[in-house]
């Protein structure tokens, strides 16, 4: 659960969605918005490991 509730009506899914339907969602919305963006921009693909340096 959430600790808010989140519209995610613009996603068009049904009240049981399975988590990997919100997943598959978000990322072709994601993907279509970065696409918009234009150059310098790419859509590389989704669940991709990162290791990020951290200087504390």
């Amino acid at each position: 659960m959430f600790r808010e509730p989140m519209n995610l009506e613009f996603l068009a899914l049904s009240e049981q969605a399975s988590e990997r339907e919100l997943e598959r969602g978000l990322i072709e919305r994601l993907k279509d918005f970065m696409l918009e963006l234009g150059v310098g921009f790419a859509f590389v693909g989704s669940q991709h490991h990162l290791e990020v340096k951290r200087n504390f």
